[in-house]
């Protein structure tokens, strides 16, 4: 959860999990499925998990951004 603007954002802490499927995301998505976007249809924030281990790579976060781009109102926050 975070705020922005006295907003409260609430999200998933992270996307890349194997046993969220047929619970959160469908059972067998279609070729080309991608967590983050799907993700993105439903919440306007995530948290960023892996930088609690390791700064983040710039290549990781530019697929991040673009795939939630149809999402206007999509914030990261990072877990430091």
């Amino acid at each position: 959860m975070t705020t922005t603007n006295g907003k409260i954002r609430i999200g998933p802490a992270g996307w890349n999990y194997k046993d969220w499927y047929g619970i959160v995301y469908p059972e067998k998505p279609k070729k080309g499925f991608k967590e983050l976007d799907y993700l993105a249809n439903f919440f306007d924030t995530a948290e960023i998990n892996s930088t609690f281990y390791r700064p983040a790579n710039p290549f990781a976060g530019s697929a991040w951004v673009r795939k939630v781009a149809h999402n206007l109102y999509f914030k990261f926050t990072a877990k430091l």
